[in-house]
């Protein structure tokens, strides 16, 4: 007869605990944190799509004294330590998502980001506020886990707790820290690791059949293949690093292309979502094609920075015959959005400070207040329709009729007529 998840789960875990309690039998364990165990979902087993996000540590989690006592009695509470908030009635995660902020942009606001594209949910507060009709079997179906099962010292409060303690508690918890214990228990078909600083060791240990990494991005996606279970694991940064750097929705976007094209799953709900995604990109190359017919009429060469793509990207307008290396350029963070329009001198020399005070004076009563960084001659943010492209279907409308291209090219025009003023 086939075992069960939750058998495999408790055989898997229960000798790891038992030399676990038994490495900790001369320690003082007052204040101190309890071993993290993968949690999952009752509706993980039988989901469709077996996904597990895998974090760093917890935080201020104590009750070892207790916990032990539970696994004297042999408790399978020790198991499903948080089960009780984790599951019914207030479903997979809900404790936790309280501590979640509205941006989202923390841990469980990736996660629930993700799930939501994932799902086909274009909204992912429909998740967050439990509106969605599915949100019960989602928020039910996908493993928590973290690379490390007991947190930092300095993490949580460990009242008189001595340090000696737990650095005892914490060398008899690495028996847990091994990605290839959670990969044989619950063959997840996708991993992703949010913590960038994760060791080799505990990735690679016990696994000899994988492939990678494979650099999707240099700095910030690798991709992994682990033969045995057919898991795909996606490695990047922890979200709140993430956020600094990157807009959530493009990179899950990044993420959920790489799965198609992988043909990891037959099909997934948000497949339309993603190929709506995948419109809008198409789009954007179109808008850059039309920019740069343009500007080769206008005798300008031109140069994408990957603009449109990841943090703080330009597409480049060299003025012709500029002894300064001068050029215009447009600007996003975070994927499509915070759009601006700046003036960069390559070759500064001694007369910049005279000549960035002439163009920021020159170009601020006519396209925007100059934002006066000394890198750059002029930098303005928009704060009309133009400053978010992500909500703005107008924008990607008017690719297709070159009403934006056209838009775009009248700032450039007005910017190189104030320019031809000056000596650059």
């Amino acid at each position: 007869m086939r075992k069960s998840l939750d058998e495999i789960f408790i055989q898997t875990y229960q000798p790891l605990l038992e030399k676990f309690i038994l490495d900790l039998k001369e320690v003082n364990t007052k204040s101190l944190p309890i071993p993290f165990l993968p949690y999952y979902g009752t509706g993980y087993e039988n989901s469709f799509y077996k996904i597990a996000f895998v974090g760093m540590e917890t935080r201020d989690s104590t009750g070892l004294q207790e916990y032990l006592h539970e696994q004297e009695k042999q408790s399978e509470e020790v198991f499903y330590w948080f089960r009780e908030d984790l599951d019914e009635p207030f479903y997979f995660m809900d404790k936790g998502y309280t501590y979640m902020n509205n941006s989202g942009l923390d841990f469980w606001g990736f996660i629930l980001k993700f799930l939501a594209k994932f799902y086909g949910i274009d909204d992912w507060k429909e998740l967050k506020n439990k509106t969605h009709f599915n949100h019960a079997e989602i928020l039910k179906s996908f493993i928590w886990g973290n690379v490390s099962s007991i947190e930092r010292y300095e993490v949580g409060d460990r009242g008189d707790a001595k340090k000696e303690d737990y650095n005892a508690v914490k060398l008899a918890s690495k028996i847990f820290d091994q990605f290839n214990i959670l990969l044989n228990v619950f063959k997840p078909n996708i991993v992703i690791l949010l913590n960038w600083d994760a060791p080799e060791e505990w990735l690679l240990t016990g696994i000899s059949k994988y492939s990678g990494p494979l650099k999707i991005e240099e700095k910030s996606l690798w991709y992994y293949y682990f033969q045995d279970t057919d898991t795909h694991l996606y490695w990047t940064h922890h979200p709140r690093s993430l956020a600094f750097k990157i807009d959530f929705n493009d990179f899950i976007y990044k993420i959920r292309q790489d799965i198609v094209n992988r043909n990891v799953f037959k099909g997934f709900p948000g497949k339309e979502l993603l190929e709506k995604y995948n419109e809008r990109f198409v789009l954007f190359e179109t808008l850059k094609n039309q920019l740069r017919v343009a500007a080769n009429k206008m005798s300008i060469n031109t140069m994408d920075e990957d603009w449109g793509n990841g943090h703080e990207s330009y597409f480049y307008f060299y003025l012709p015959k500029s002894k300064h290396g001068t050029s215009i350029c447009f600007g996003f963070e975070k994927g499509f959005r915070d759009f601006s329009v700046g003036v960069d001198v390559h070759n500064k020399g001694n007369n910049y400070p005279k000549l960035k005070e002439e163009i920021s004076f020159r170009l601020s009563p006519i396209i925007g207040q100059d934002k006066n960084f000394p890198n750059w001659a002029y930098l303005h943010y928009y704060s009309d329709d133009l400053k978010n492209w992500s909500n703005n279907a107008n924008i990607w409308e008017g690719v297709s009729n070159n009403q934006t291209s056209t838009r775009l090219i009248k700032i450039i025009n007005c910017i190189m007529i104030e320019l031809s003023k000056i000596e650059l």
